[in-house]
């Protein structure tokens, strides 16, 4: 019988219809979506964890508040290698100019001619001199990569070589700078405190958003006029003037960031650094908002590692060394949820105090504290009057008699109580002479008049010099985990919150999420070595010998440990290499076969 019946040929002209008709409609499709991306409509689809293709919502929503003509201009010389950074270059800037509501024009020049050139580097733009590969040898072309923003007459240029990291931070920190009027934020220059004149003059570097200023509290501090103030590690004891100030200022609405303020800490040399105890009475301010400051410096065996001088052989040489006085904190999920720590899954905590959350405190209130950071369970604390912080083994830190985790910031939220109900200043005033001889009018409310935003942390250190370097580059912004945590602190207080999410992006990815088996072995191998070298140094042979026996089986586990996660990792190697690419063929396959028994279901007449 002739299988090409009338009802075979009828099913075989409607496969062909509906083959057609989905080849026209992918068509289409297809034309439609280069139709509208010729108008300037695109949109695309990032499903990076932090967002790193395409903007923040503080990006966007900074662009649509432009009120005037913003223009950008960008030059770029023609095959200046990596060709990539070029296309990021345009991805992003065509974001911006999408997102201002028409408020940002990008146009892009290709300087040949000696007159562009001239007029590219008369914007501040830099001849670039970049290495590239041809031929199987080196060779250097120079050319401009990067753009000029101008707004209200004044300009902005900022150069790209290589690394785009950072690049939207640039962008919309000089956006904000140019467009809006800077918050004032106030950092406290009086009780013996880190100042912007002393201590702290690269925060203003890394903040062109804010104008930063040094202010004494010897007259109110009015809420409308300075968005937070900042009291950073002071050494002396505040004056009560001065903290019924900084609580009216509270009361009034305003914020504030105590950091510090339970120790002296001299680190100018890491092998002579020392930290004295110091009463500077902040807890007369705080503990009614049910979080106190404590005398006792958090030491952690999770922490970071420093380079230390010691004698090896006969040689003097540079070995890492644990410093148990710098813990590394880890963030979970509800604290990188919070502005402060957002994103940020680990820092460096340099010198904390131990902060502790009052039990009686009554958040029913509507007051909320939230733990933002605190130390591992592997630390311990240190509450002698002075404590020495050079570099040492375990066995020669203050042995622990009570284990962490301990709170290390704290933010507090809500209408927080009045620290100090009675009006009158009581006599012995203190340092604050310019108000010992009369009263000081005081805030009679029992709460602040509106929700205020507190951050309490156990240490300053990371807002200063030491920590903070001068900002030369911008792109290196969120590089350091420790710089995000500290501006993204300035940023939470003033409430202006646009540029963290933006600064999270650059922070610096962790490696692969060590297995906690390895981990596990890992800390019990330290532990016996530091166990074996205390019970040398105490000549106790037994307990050394017992406890290198103990590092002997860890280094074993770790071992073990060690060969199940790398093949694990070659398995997600593996998965990533091959599975997706299996995965489509496998979808091709099925609609082959599934094409082929839909032809077989043809019967035959």
């Amino acid at each position: 019988m002739n299988g090409n019946t009338p009802r075979n040929q009828s099913q075989r002209t409607k496969l062909a219809g509906e083959s057609i008709t989905y080849l026209i409609v992918l068509v289409s499709i297809l034309a439609l979506v280069n139709v509208l991306g010729s108008f300037g409509v695109a949109q695309r689809i990032d499903v990076t964890r932090n967002e790193l293709f395409s903007l923040s919502e503080g990006s966007r929503r900074l662009a649509r508040s432009l009120e005037d003509q913003l223009e950008i201009t960008a030059y770029f010389t023609e095959d200046l290698p990596p060709p990539d950074v070029e296309q990021y270059i345009r991805d992003i800037l065509s974001e911006y100019e999408a997102a201002s509501n028409g408020n940002i024009r990008v146009k892009v020049v290709t300087p040949d001619e000696e007159e562009e050139q001239l007029e590219a580097e008369e914007a501040g733009l830099i001849r670039l001199r970049v290495q590239d590969f041809e031929n199987d040898g080196f060779t250097y072309k120079e050319g401009y990569r990067g753009f000029v923003i101008q707004y209200l007459g004044e300009r902005r240029a900022i150069n790209v070589d290589r690394d785009t990291s950072g690049l939207e931070y640039q962008i919309t920190t000089t956006l904000k700078e140019l467009s809006g009027e800077k918050k004032t934020v106030g950092v406290l220059s009086v009780g013996g405190g880190a100042t912007l004149s002393e201590g702290m003059s690269n925060l203003g570097s890394w903040l062109p958003g804010y104008e930063l200023q040094d202010i004494d509290a010897t007259e109110s501090i009015d809420p409308s006029e300075i968005a937070a103030v900042l009291v950073v590690d002071p050494t002396e004891s505040l004056s009560e003037g001065t903290l019924r100030r900084l609580n009216d200022y509270v009361m009034a609405g305003g914020s504030l960031g105590l950091f510090g303020g339970t120790h002296k800490v001299a680190v100018d040399n890491i092998q002579t650094a020392s930290a004295s105890r110091v009463d500077t009475g902040v807890n007369q301010l705080i503990s009614p908002w049910g979080v106190r400051v404590k005398n006792a410096l958090i030491l952690d065996r999770q922490c970071q590692p420093i380079p230390t001088p010691t004698n090896l052989g006969g040689m003097r040489v540079q070995i890492q060394m644990p410093y148990f006085a710098l813990p590394i904190v880890g963030f979970d999920d509800a604290q990188q949820a919070h502005p402060v720590a957002f994103r940020i899954t680990s820092t460096a905590m340099p010198f904390p105090s131990q902060l502790e959350l009052s039990e009686s405190f009554d958040e029913e209130t509507g007051v909320t504290r939230t733990v933002i950071a605190s130390s591992s369970e592997y630390s311990w604390l240190a509450d002698s009057e002075t404590i020495r912080l050079s570099p040492r083994p375990l066995g020669e830190w203050p042995r622990p008699a009570e284990v962490g985790p301990f709170p290390i910031a704290v933010a507090v939220e809500g209408r927080v109580p009045n620290a100090f109900p009675s009006a009158m200043v009581s006599s012995n005033s203190g340092q604050d002479s310019s108000n010992s001889s009369q009263d000081l009018e005081s805030s009679q409310a029992e709460r602040a008049g509106r929700p205020v935003r507190i951050l309490i942390s156990g240490t300053g250190m990371f807002l200063t010099d030491v920590f903070l370097p001068d900002n030369q580059a911008g792109t290196q912004v969120g590089r350091s985990s420790l710089g995000a945590f500290s501006l993204n602190s300035v940023d939470w207080l003033a409430q202006d919150n646009d540029l963290i999410a933006v600064r999270a992006k650059t922070v610096e990815e962790p490696a692969l999420e060590v297995p906690a088996g390895v981990q596990e072995a890992e800390r019990s191998a330290r532990e016996a070595e530091d166990t074996a070298r205390a019970a040398i140094d105490e000549n106790n042979l037994e307990a050394a010998e017992d406890a290198i026996s103990d590092r002997e089986r860890a280094i074993e586990r770790l071992k073990d440990e060690g060969e199940k996660w790398n093949s694990k990792k070659a398995l997600y190697r593996w998965a990533n290499t091959l599975g997706i690419p299996l995965f489509f063929a496998l979808i091709g396959v099925f609609r082959w076969r599934s094409r082929i028994s839909k032809r077989n279901t043809v019967k035959l007449d």
